[in-house]
């Protein structure tokens, strides 16, 4: 019943009360509710069909990128490509990344991640905390995309690494001269056949801003062996790597 008509009733019956009064409050507002779903309902197929408009838009320039185009904007086409959006702030973080590898090609790089592994006592499993790490030396200046195990169809942004190291930064402090280095083949964001101590892919790092857990070059890679008492384990490192380390000379 309109509004108006429920205000006349009461007034002519000479029922008009408070509940008169709630009755026809709750009137107005289910009103209000049914002259607007109309229109609502027209800007969410309007939104609907321009979002699915955007993502036809997207899925077409990642395919050109994945071809070997290029937008001219080196960080947009990284977070295009390997996230599905224009998200700046993303693409601001890779062009940092990548400003840290320029000049650095032959020199190490870092991932360092916390893991939670499993361990069976008697009946119970309980999980321990752990830091890993992961070294390898950069063939290159700039990252690259690559099929980082046999699982994954696609291709995943990641470091130029064909090969690395990896161990548990708690024990860095612990590491001798004498310990054998031996290096799995592989790019550094692979899997190790290890699930548990995989690390979370570039992609992660970078969406999470966690870019603090990478380390480039090898001044950064020194720093970060200082802070966990490891220093022994550079030149172990890049003899296990191949990495050439370049001495000072004398005047």
């Amino acid at each position: 019943m309109p509004l108006c008509d429920v205000w006349h009733s009461a007034i002519q019956n000479k029922t008009f009360t408070r509940r008169t009064v709630m009755n026809a409050e709750l009137e107005r507002h289910l009103q209000s509710v049914r002259a607007a779903q109309p229109g609502i309902k027209i800007l969410k197929d309007r939104l609907n069909a321009r979002e699915a408009n955007v993502r036809k838009h997207l899925q077409d320039a990642q395919k050109l990128l994945e071809a070997g185009e290029e937008s001219g904007d080196r960080g947009l086409d990284l977070t295009l490509r390997g996230h599905g959006n224009l998200d700046e702030e993303v693409a601001a973080r890779y062009r940092d990344l990548e400003a840290r590898m320029k000049g650095r090609q032959g020199e190490f790089v870092v991932i360092e991640f916390p893991v939670q592994i499993g361990f069976r006592f008697s009946i119970e499993v309980t999980a321990q905390q752990k830091t890993l790490f992961r070294i390898g030396v950069l063939t290159g200046e700039s990252l690259i995309f690559e099929h980082l195990d046999e699982v994954r169809s696609f291709k995943e942004c990641t470091f130029p690494v064909s090969h690395y190291l990896s161990g548990s930064s708690d024990q860095l402090l612990l590491w001798e001269s004498e310990t054998v280095c031996t290096p799995e083949k592989g790019n550094i964001f692979g899997t190790g056949g290890h699930y548990e101590e995989d690390p979370p892919s570039l992609r992660e790092l970078i969406a999470k801003h966690k870019v603090g857990e990478i380390f480039i070059g090898n001044d950064e890679v020194r720093k970060w062996l200082k802070d966990r008492n490891g220093e022994e384990f550079f030149k172990a490192a890049a003899d296990a790597l191949g990495m050439l380390i370049l001495e000072p000379t004398e005047p």
